[in-house]
């Protein structure tokens, strides 16, 4: 089987899906840490590529919200690397201004 697991939309529940029901109540939503994102991606992108992941999990699939939304991570990634850029070649001038290269 697939994972995650899901329970049989259909028929009897078996003794298993009985358990996984009662795992499944009980277990609350598991907090994930983003320590290993890139720094200098923004959280608003980040907010984007999460609300992709969900659209891409959630049935039924919606490949137009997909696509939008794949459109609008490109576009902000671009951005974010304009100012990752931009904010690195301040600190090189400001370096080489001060003589520390």
């Amino acid at each position: 089987r697939r994972l995650p697991l899901r329970l049989p939309k259909r028929g009897p529940l078996t003794q298993a899906d009985t358990l996984l029901q009662t795992v499944l109540d009980n277990a609350g939503k598991m907090e994930t840490t983003r320590g290993d994102r890139k720094s200098w991606i923004s959280q608003d992108t980040w907010t984007l590529i999460d609300r992709r992941i969900s659209v891409r999990r959630s049935l039924p699939f919606d490949q137009m919200e997909y696509r939008r939304l794949s459109r609008l991570i490109r576009k902000s990634l671009t951005s974010d690397r304009k100012t990752r850029v931009t904010e690195a070649g301040l600190l090189i001038e400001t370096k080489l201004k001060a003589g520390e290269f």
